[in-house]
């Protein structure tokens, strides 16, 4: 992976060279000035028409010649096919004022000049792995997009139906065979396609055999928009997902006239339905893992870095106030000189306090970290607190103690869960009251989030675009502990999300 050194100093790149290259770094190109760091990216007339060298990471000094580091930041990040390369400013002490702009700019991280030797390899190593991260996020997303229009222009009718029979997608053949659009269809039962034409054992032979993880094909009388009655040949497709499970089912319309065609080609379709499936499951939650990682990243900079700096500021402000009774060269200043410096240094003193509260509060909203020594209801209480504050609601937590002896792994999903569950009170349920509670059988563990807020209607959301992420990774959590999860609501009358986990899952985890 090639890493662009843009630095005007030939010491400094010496420097940088030295210890990049014992670490193993030996893809290494060097710019004296941001002109040349450009050339190297092949930002020439017509800014990024090409690049003469495929970089991954570049370190930029911020008073480069000729061009401020800031500026050429942002004019990299301007260039589409320059804009993932992470760049990390090679900043002096004085220079720190310039962060803001700097992050602003499109800046990924910043080193002080001159680095610690295990400072600058971890922060490189980092923005590499992110690089790594992004191409391979694009490269599968490149792959979504080509299968989703094999899928969307593909001349076969083609449903995607859930486990529970309701229709998730219908593709451009179906509006035009059927007359429904999308929005008629998606999130509603199957049933509504239903003519009269078959009776109830027709039905529960398809289902039958498509549950047993079989392909059903047989002719199928459905109900156009128009009322009309049409048949079809259709193929009914069980989707295994990456549980081992059933996920999906698919049906596809085959043509009479083409049903040599479609029987010889079948398979394959079934194989990239199956492929677009688990990228978008896997995708989903390579994101929601990413996620995590930036966010916490962040946190540690706030933590480690600025929380830090802050509280040594503190410190020496604190030895200076000790100072003040001696004045300049031995003199003792007047009282009225020293009560105007006590004044204002009492003053800056309560001003960086401040700043390291919110310096620790935003590190806690951006990523707790809650240890679980005082017992897992300590842990729910604590989140509770954190999430529900603004919303001034009052949150009850009432867990069996023998949560406490659960996997760690098990415990974090259901943190995960809960934590979830309260920032979506938050932001939209109203609720004044929250309740948490849990209870453990033989049978397994009962988990629930309740509120008596303003509740929604579950079919109306079911299908929208931007909905459901946060409830799919809950239920992919879940579901990766062999257990499941359900949401019922009713607008006006809350909202219950129920964790189920059976006692033989919890055993072997």
């Amino acid at each position: 992976m090639a890493i662009l050194v843009v630095d005007d100093s030939r010491d400094f790149r010496d420097l940088i060279e030295k210890i990049l290259t014992e670490a193993g770094y030996s893809s290494l190109l060097f710019a004296e000035s941001a002109k040349q760091a450009f050339e190297v990216l092949g930002m020439g007339p017509v800014d990024g028409e090409r690049s003469t060298y495929e970089v991954d990471l570049i370190l930029m000094d911020r008073s480069s010649a000729g061009t401020d580091g800031i500026e050429a930041t942002q004019r990299i990040k301007a260039v589409t096919a320059l804009h993932d390369i992470p760049i990390i400013l090679l900043t002096s002490d004085s220079d720190l004022s310039h962060l803001d702009a700097a992050f602003k700019a499109g800046a990924n991280d910043f080193i002080v000049k001159p680095p610690e030797s295990v400072e600058l390899c971890a922060r490189v190593r980092s923005a590499l792995t992110l690089k790594l991260e992004i191409d391979a996020r694009k490269l599968a997303a490149n792959e979504l997009r080509k299968l989703s229009y094999v899928v969307e222009q593909n001349p076969a009718f083609i449903m995607i139906l859930d486990t529970e029979q309701r229709i998730i997608y219908v593709n451009g053949a179906f509006t035009e065979d059927m007359g429904y659009c999308s929005d008629d269809v998606l999130g509603r039962s199957i049933e509504v396609l239903k003519c009269g034409g078959h009776d109830e054992e027709f039905y529960d032979e398809v289902w039958e055999t498509v549950r047993a993880g079989k392909v059903w094909r047989g002719d199928v009388c459905l109900k156009a928009k128009s009322g009309k009655n049409v048949w079809q040949l259709q193929s009914m497709i069980p989707i295994v997902g990456s549980n081992g499970g059933i996920s999906h089912f698919v049906a596809v319309k085959v043509d009479d006239t083409e049903r040599r065609l479609v029987e010889e080609s079948l398979w394959e379709r079934e194989a990239e339905l199956e492929l677009l499936n688990s990228e978008l499951h896997e995708l989903t939650i390579e994101m929601s893992e990413l996620e995590d990682r930036e966010r916490k990243s962040f946190a540690d900079i706030l933590h480690e870095d600025i929380g830090q700096n802050l509280a040594t500021m503190q410190l020496i402000l604190a030895n200076r106030l000790a100072d003040v009774e001696a004045g300049p060269d031995g003199e003792s200043f007047s009282e009225a000189q020293s009560a105007a410096i006590n004044e204002f240094l009492s003053l800056f003193d309560t001003l960086i306090s401040s700043s390291i509260r919110a310096t620790r509060t935003l590190t806690s909203e951006i990523y707790p970290k809650v240890p679980y020594g005082t017992g897992i209801t300590d842990a729910v209480q604590w989140y509770g607190n954190l999430s529900l504050k603004q919303s001034g609601a009052r949150l009850k937590v009432e867990l069996d103690p023998g949560f406490d002896v659960f996997d760690e792994k098990v415990k974090e999903v259901l943190l995960r869960v809960i934590r979830e569950s309260l920032q979506n009170i938050r932001k939209h349920s109203e609720a004044s009251e929250v309740e948490v509670s849990g209870s453990l059988s033989l049978k397994g563990l009962v988990l629930s989030i309740q509120d008596n807020g303003i509740g929604f209607s579950v079919d109306k959301i079911r299908g929208k675009k931007g909905r459901g992420i946060g409830t799919l990774l809950m239920r992919e959590r879940v579901k990766g502990l062999g257990g499941s999860l359900n949401i019922l609501s009713e607008p006006g009358l809350g909202t219950t999300v129920t964790v189920n986990i059976g006692m033989g899952e919890l055993s072997s985890k």
